[in-house]
């Protein structure tokens, strides 16, 4: 669940940026700084630096970075959409487009049935 950070107004002061972690003292000239560190030295408590949220796991911060501030970008061959998680591209071409995507190669298929019979290639 995210919501906003509760003490994240003092960590941004103007001109400077502060580690939120306890104990930290270390003070950055912008959030991508500040952001950059809490990764190297993990120094995060679920806080988004990005845009001062926090979330319940580090597993849903990651999540959320990675699909709202970047990364890759997965594109759909069959419209000009694209999205930053595989996971929404396969969502988007079944709902859409009515197609199902081997997620091991990328692989389209018309029915779910088609996907399944396909997948047992891959278990060998």
């Amino acid at each position: 669940m995210k919501q906003n950070h509760p003490r994240s107004v003092s960590y941004f002061s103007e001109g400077s940026v502060c580690c939120p972690k306890d104990g930290c003292q270390e003070k950055f000239s912008d959030k991508e700084s500040l952001f950059n560190h809490q990764y190297s030295t993990g120094h995060f408590d679920n806080y988004c630096v990005l845009c001062e949220k926090t979330y319940s796991s580090s597993g849903v911060l990651n999540r959320h970075v990675k699909s709202i501030h970047g990364g890759e970008t997965h594109v759909c061959w069959m419209c000009p959409k694209s999205y930053n998680r595989k996971d929404s591209l396969y969502s988007h071409q079944f709902k859409d487009h009515g197609l199902a995507t081997c997620r091991q190669c990328n692989a389209a298929f018309q029915t779910k049935e088609q996907l399944s019979e396909h997948l047992k290639l891959h278990q060998y």
